[in-house]
């Protein structure tokens, strides 16, 4: 039997991590990439209209170390169940 070690994360984690997120892990160091899925935990997609949000990580991206305000992702938003730009944000810590 062939054993995946992507797939024992995705159960532990409750979500898949995306291509980008397997190829980054692949390719750089483990500190690297623990500073890097810290970050994008740090923002956040939120529908203007319904309230749902998400965190970058977990919807399957990357953002590590930016900057931006009033920066809008396309994407499909669950509970609107309608395609339409999300508001991203920085999530301020403690």
């Amino acid at each position: 039997m062939q054993t995946n070690f992507f797939v024992y994360e995705s159960v532990t984690l409750n979500y898949a991590m995306s291509t980008v997120q397997k190829i980054l892990k692949f390719l750089l160091p483990q500190s690297w990439f623990q500073k890097i899925e810290e970050e994008s935990k740090k923002w956040f997609i939120e529908c203007n209209k319904c309230g749902y949000s998400k965190s970058v990580w977990e919807a399957g991206g990357i953002r590590a170390f930016a900057t931006s305000k009033g920066k809008r992702i396309f994407g499909y938003c669950p509970k609107c169940k309608k395609y339409k730009f999300f508001k991203l944000t920085k999530k301020k810590e403690n």
